[in-house]
């Protein structure tokens, strides 16, 4: 094929044009997926961060413990009848001897209205033959009657003496058992659960109270490891009473483990007055504090990373990269746990999305909060 000069300058120049098409269009392309990398490596994988709370936290061991006393006891009425009134509250303090509750016997009243009626007419009587006595001795010693009359009137009188004395012992019982209408305090003590409500009926020796002497005292059968850990007289308990969290402390251990467990048996020691409407035997929840660390690192669970040999950390450094710090596990306490490591509590630490991250990568945070633990 012959072709002239000018089919070759057309045909190259269509070759020219089609090249520099494929270039600029390889380029635009090129360039496309720079821009799309670049803005990739400039914006960084979305974290949420937080920084390091410091407090002091202690170990907490929990335990099943069980309520008893110096003196514990229920508080009954010797006589039946209703619940009329009652003089105290739980949890209240009383002395020996104050009233706590009192109980209606209508057949006592009644029989107490008979007595003095019965009392008042022996009296009647004891008068009105002794004055007769006094009489008839005169008439007697003037010889105006005889042996036999003056003797009759004396003997009347021991009879209405007699009378008198069985009343009044009669009128004295049945006082006494109007005073057991009253139940009084036997001691010093605090007024645990009120059993009766006013108004109830009740029989005799039917607890009323329950009533604690002394300072009341719960233990707990604790394992032998756990003591190991640093359980000591004076360590710091917390007890669950009615809803409410109790402060107390360990008074004594027992020196020796009992089978089969290797368990020992802790004394926690409480205030007075802080168990009510608890029986002896009760069970209560409590917790033993231990191993008190101050100025303790805490992060949540969330932020640390177990996927290796050792647990770490992430930290974002000022470039908003991702640094990994070893760390050592303390104290957890619910969703938070303690760290030790190469941290401080200015630093931002990842907070979710650890398995997302390595060390090195470039991060962009996206929420940053404060722990309010």
């Amino acid at each position: 094929m012959n072709l002239n000069k000018k089919d070759i300058l057309i045909l190259f120049t269509v070759v020219l044009l089609g090249t520099t098409l494929v270039l600029w269009l390889t380029d635009d392309n090129t360039t496309a997926k720079n821009q799309e990398q670049n803005s990739i490596k400039n914006s960084g994988i979305a974290v949420e961060v937080t920084r390091p709370s410091v407090k002091t936290i202690d170990e907490e061991l929990p335990y099943l413990g069980t309520i008893t006393g110096a003196k514990d006891g229920s508080l009954s009425f010797r006589v039946g009848g209703m619940l009329e009134t009652i003089e105290v509250e739980e949890s209240e303090k009383v002395q020996k001897g104050q009233l706590l509750a009192t109980v209606s016997v209508p057949e006592l009243d009644a029989q107490h209205s008979r007595a003095k009626s019965e009392l008042e007419k022996a009296k009647s009587a004891k008068a009105f033959w002794a004055r007769e006595v006094s009489t008839d001795s005169t008439l007697y010693r003037e010889g105006a009657i005889s042996q036999t009359v003056f003797n009759k009137t004396a003997f009347n009188y021991e009879q209405a003496l007699s009378s008198y004395h069985a009343a009044k012992a009669a009128l004295k019982e049945v006082e006494e058992r109007i005073k057991l209408t009253e139940l009084r305090a036997p001691a010093q003590g605090t007024i645990g659960s009120i059993i009766v409500r006013e108004g109830s009926n009740i029989g005799p020796n039917q607890p009323v109270f329950f009533f604690h002497q002394g300072q009341t005292v719960i233990y707990a059968d604790v394992l032998e490891q756990d003591i190991q850990k640093g359980i000591e007289v004076g360590s710091p308990v917390t007890v669950e009473l009615n809803n409410k969290s109790v402060k107390g402390n360990v008074k004594r251990i027992d020196s020796q483990a009992k089978p089969p467990f290797r368990s020992v048996r802790v004394f926690v020691g409480l205030p007075d007055g802080v168990v009510s409407g608890r029986p002896s035997g009760a069970g209560v929840s409590l917790s033993f504090k231990i191993n008190k660390q101050e100025n303790a690192l805490l992060l949540p669970v969330s932020s640390i990373d177990l996927r290796g040999d050792s647990p770490r950390i992430f930290k974002i450094n000022k470039q908003q990269k991702v640094e990994a710090i070893p760390v050592q596990l303390g104290i957890q306490q619910g969703e938070y746990r303690q760290v030790k490591g190469s941290l401080s509590e200015t630093d931002k630490i990842i907070s979710s999305g650890v398995n997302n991250v390595e060390s090195g990568d470039r991060v962009k945070i996206v929420r940053e909060t404060t722990l309010n633990i």
